[in-house]
Formats: structure tokens, sequence, C-alpha cells
């Protein structure tokens, strides 16, 4: 599954690609990646209107219209491939966002667990699925009081506790194991068995890794890639 280093690689590079882009058609070929609006509204909100930005929080990319913005989780095996010109579809393009310069950006999903949300301008935070994230490991509200209030009350396993996003939203199997691993700490110790020192290695470690991870494009163990069929270079 991406993880925050792999959707912010996706977001890098689809921010020069489409912003400014507006949409033409779209062609949803499977509803089922739509969680709270029908195909029809879909296409009838977005239609006319240009991309002004893309974002991320966690795992999740906004995308904002002049008017709605777009949420999007890729889950297992969800890519988002661009193409200057209109080209044959490929097996499991499922949603195809027509530009009016001719270009258009595919959804394409071989598992097809991935999530698409619309909502206002904005408002992700109407979503419970977006409203009950934690902070981001980078961010400055993250401190030693606060891992000591999220973790070092708790009898889960440390592991546990650094994958459940409402704590600290963005890691996931490959970046918490590679945080344990540099700082030497037992996957299976409890969350109030670590000291205040064990505390701040894995915030400082968790936050080089994830930078080196972005610096490298992120990491393609299996299949992770983005537009352009460019892979993550991090395992490396």
């Amino acid at each position: 599954m991406p993880e925050l280093p792999e959707v912010e690689t996706v977001r890098k590079i689809l921010t020069p690609l489409v912003v400014g882009k507006k949409i033409n058609e779209i062609i949803i070929l499977k509803e089922k990646f739509l969680k709270n609006i029908n195909i029809k509204n879909f296409s009838t909100i977005l239609v006319g209107q240009k991309i002004v930005a893309v974002r991320r929080y966690g795992k999740y990319l906004f995308f904002d219209f002049e008017k709605n913005t777009m949420i999007a989780h890729l889950r297992m095996e969800g890519k988002f491939n661009y193409y200057k010109e209109d080209t044959k579809l490929f097996k499991h393009d499922y949603i195809i966002f027509y530009f009016t310069d001719g270009s258009n950006l595919r959804y394409n999903d071989s598992r097809q667990f991935g999530t698409i949300h619309l909502v206002d301008y904005h408002q992700e935070k109407t979503l419970k699925c977006i409203s009950k994230l934690g902070l981001e490991p980078f961010s400055s509200l993250i401190d030693l009081e606060y891992l000591q209030t999220k973790i070092k009350t708790k009898k889960t396993t440390i592991k546990a506790l650094l994958l459940d996003q409402t704590i600290m939203t963005g890691f996931g199997n490959i970046y918490v194991d590679e945080v344990l691993f540099r700082t030497k700490i037992y996957p299976k110790t409890r969350g109030n068995q670590l000291s205040d020192k064990q505390l701040l290695d894995i915030l400082t470690t968790g936050r080089i890794i994830l930078q080196q991870s972005i610096d490298c494009g992120g990491t393609t163990v299996k299949s992770f890639m983005v537009t352009g069929n460019k892979q993550g270079g991090f395992q490396y």
C-alpha cells in the first residue's frame, strides 16, 4: 500500500501536469470507487472545472477544483497515470478525466480497493475517514508530550501504535518496520514500556526515513510506480 512518501511522490509529479487543466469529460467504467456520490452527479459537478491544486495529508490525495475537492485513497494498487494525448485504454483503467487540451488523467487500480470522495472545496474534514486522522509525523505539534499521551499510556505494541492512523498518519508497514529496525526497538514492545528517549528516537528517525524516501521517490517493493512508469528508489 502506498504510504506517505509514495503518495507525496505522486502529488509532486502530478502537480505540474494537471494543475490548471479544465475537465472536458469524465468516463467512469466502475462506480464502486465513488463512495459518497453517484456517476451522474460526479461528472456533472466536475466537468467544466479546473484543477487548482493537488494536496496530500497522510496517505490521502486531495485534488482541489474551483468549487470542489476530490479525495483519493490509492489503497493497495491504485495509480494515477497522465497521458499527453488520447490513447487506447489499458487494463484496469477505470476512471478517465479528459481535459480540454486533449490530455487525460486515468485512475488505474488492479485490486479495486481504492476510494474516491467528492466534497465542497476544502471541506475534506467533513468526511469521517479524514476527520479521525492524527497529525502527520512532520507536524511541529508532535513532541514528547504528545507521544507520551498517545503512546506511553498504551499497552498496545509499538508496531500497532505506529500503524494507527489516528495517532500519526502516513506510516505503513514498510516505514514502521524500517523505523523500529533503525532504532533497535522490538516491534512487540508495548507503548507503556518505552522510555522517553525511545519515543524521541522513533519520532526523529521516522522523520529522517520518510524524508529520505520522499527524496528517492518512494519505495517500489512490488508494483508501486507513478505516471511515466517511474519507480521509487528507496528500497535500494
